[in-house]
């Protein structure tokens, strides 16, 4: 199947919008970043860990059109989630 964006002109930013209509993600509400990594569109967000203390870093993870995928992933320190990103670029 292939993928594509919702528009040409989308921005990674853009897809999340309107996938998530700008509600942010509930453990990790601040958002770092967007960007495209191939054809994924990825958020960096970063929130309180309500369990450890301190912050905490998530990945999100959406096809080009706005699907979610299971690799998406939370608990990360910021080196650990960029660490990760790196490794969706393979």
């Amino acid at each position: 199947m292939a993928r594509y964006k919702f528009y040409d002109s989308d921005t990674a930013h853009d897809v999340f919008n309107k996938k998530y209509n700008g509600t942010p993600n509930f453990m990790t509400p601040q958002i770092v970043q967007h960007s495209w990594i191939g054809d994924l569109a990825v958020e960096l967000s970063r929130g309180f860990d309500i369990f450890n203390g301190g912050t905490m870093y998530g990945v999100t993870v959406l096809t080009a059109d706005g699907e979610r995928t299971d690799m998406s992933k939370g608990g990360f320190t910021r080196a650990e989630a960029l660490d990760y990103m790196e490794s969706l670029q393979a």
